[in-house]
């Protein structure tokens, strides 16, 4: 396992406008069986605690499974929609996600995923999001 500085950018488009966000956490890297693994706990929420998650990377297939009070797993796939259900405090959310990019670079001391999809309720978009995380070995910043 490598310890690592992770990255996340956000531009989230709704109907009210669009939002960037851009937030750095600590988090552990891993591999194994042809996977990357980046362990982290996200900051979803200023009222909540921050959540377990694991991002996993394979091929170019991307997974985001989040443990606690907001959870569930997205599946990022170019060019598929997948049916999800996700974990609030307030009950499970039914949605649709459709990805529409999915790349994914990884070297040794870099992993970066850009990731464009959108989110649809009972046929609804509610959000078409762009996300880049980028995780960069510990050692590489100093």
């Amino acid at each position: 396992m490598s310890p690592v500085t992770i990255t996340r950018t956000t531009i989230n488009r709704n109907g009210k406008g669009w939002d960037r966000q851009k937030e750095s956490f600590e988090g552990v890297r891993h591999e194994r069986n042809n996977k990357v693994y980046l362990q982290f706990k996200d900051q979803l929420s200023d009222d909540e605690e921050p959540v377990p998650s694991l991002l996993t990377i394979e091929n170019n297939m991307v997974r985001l499974h989040r443990n606690g009070s907001f959870g569930g797993d997205m599946v990022f796939a170019l060019g598929e929609s997948m049916q999800i259900d996700y974990h609030t405090p307030m009950g499970v959310l039914a949605m649709e996600l459709a990805t529409s990019r999915a790349d994914v670079f990884l070297s040794e001391e870099v992993v970066e995923v850009d990731l464009q999809y959108q989110i649809f309720s009972e046929g609804e978009l509610l959000s078409d999001i762009d996300m880049r995380i980028r995780a960069v070995c510990s050692a590489e910043l100093t």
